[in-house]
């Protein structure tokens, strides 16, 4: 999970998709959520955003059990 303006603040946000593009691994799951800094703050309101938190909700849900 990436926040797409953080490449203006501090992680290099194209670079490390390309590198996890190169992995080719399909269970790897990544997403780069627009007008998002670091935070993952949703640009309205200032808070974290709500998709990002659903689809976190989403993909613990499916970890398989250890």
């Amino acid at each position: 999970f990436l926040g797409a303006e953080d490449e203006h603040d501090n992680v290099p946000v194209a670079a490390g998709l390309a590198r996890l593009e190169s992995l080719a691994k399909p269970a790897l799951l990544v997403r780069v959520y627009p007008h998002s800094g670091h935070a993952l703050d949703d640009p309205a309101t200032g808070w974290i955003r709500r998709d990002f938190l659903d689809e976190l909700a989403r993909w613990a849900a499916a970890a398989p059990p250890r």
